[in-house]
């Protein structure tokens, strides 16, 4: 006998995502068109198409490229987003490209920072 779901909690198939969870090491780049949660460790470059969230027990070791970035974790390398928010857990060693960005107090950034703007100059 199969169990019918209520509305509110069936799975939206536009909604989906992906999570990599804290103990997975990963050596190569990952691809992603699907929101990304990230909490192991990498070498790699991620790529995603849209929003990735690096928790506090990630450890990235290369670049990050994606529309929509939450960072709580370690990041040693270059983040090209279009919206970018470090959390006060995060630490990036590494440059910025990015529309928005958005700093708490107590992160911990070590690079350059480059606002790129659509408009004509």
């Amino acid at each position: 006998m199969s169990k019918v779901m209520p509305e509110t909690e069936q799975v939206n198939p536009n909604n989906t995502h992906s999570t990599i969870i804290q103990g997975t090491v990963i050596t190569g780049d990952l691809s992603s068109s699907a929101n990304l949660r990230f909490d192991g460790e990498i070498k790699g470059t991620i790529s995603c198409s849209a929003k990735v969230v690096i928790g506090k027990t990630a450890v990235i070791h290369g670049a990050i490229e994606c529309n929509v970035a939450d960072i709580y974790g370690l990041i040693e390398g270059n983040v090209t987003a279009d919206e970018l928010s470090l959390k006060s857990s995060a630490i990036l060693k590494g440059d910025i490209l990015t529309k928005q960005l958005a700093i708490e107090p107590g992160c911990k950034f070590s690079g350059n920072c480059n606002m790129r703007c659509d408009e004509p100059a």
